[in-house]
């Protein structure tokens, strides 16, 4: 959920399409919902893993960029490229931003071997 403010002034249809102004007195707000991405699963030994990244997390943004505004392919994406590539994640755990930062694995390099 996003709490953005309303603007104080603004334009009125309320003057029969005169171009009145109309202007808040009171703060205003309007709630917008968007879907949340949750990380159900943090592979062990992997960067996100290593950086502090928990099953529970929810992403916020990526390397600056708000994820209610990404699809979800863009998510996915950002998350899959070159191995090395850096990673800012903003994720919200028990109501708190947390940061994390940490560069991408070749997948098969962060999975423990086997006994």
């Amino acid at each position: 959920m996003i709490k953005r403010k309303l603007n104080a002034i603004q334009q009125s249809d309320a003057t029969g399409g005169k171009g009145g102004i109309e202007i808040m007195l009171q703060d205003r707000y309007e709630l917008l919902f968007y879907p949340a991405l949750t990380i159900t699963f943090v592979r062990p030994n992997s960067p996100a893993h290593t950086a502090g990244i928990q099953k529970g997390d929810v992403i916020q943004q990526i390397n600056g960029k708000r994820v209610h505004q990404m699809r979800l392919e863009k998510v996915h994406g950002l998350l899959q490229e070159e191995p090395g590539n850096r990673v800012k994640l903003v994720v919200e755990r028990d109501g708190k931003l947390h940061t994390f930062n940490f560069r991408l694995a070749f997948i098969l390099t962060s999975i423990e071997p086997s006994p």
